[in-house]
């Protein structure tokens, strides 16, 4: 395998794993806020 091919192929790693974290992490913070807001409705309170 060529080196310039071998980098090809860990950049579209790094940038699919960056882009699965960036999304999971931007739902998990949605769903953070919204609990914040509406406490009464997430099962914080049992």
């Amino acid at each position: 395998m060529r080196a310039r091919a071998k980098w090809l192929v860990v950049l579209g790693v790094f940038l699919i794993l960056l882009g699965l974290l960036t999304w999971w992490g931007w739902n998990a913070l949605q769903e953070f806020e919204y609990d914040m807001r509406h406490p009464e409705q997430s099962g914080w309170m049992d």
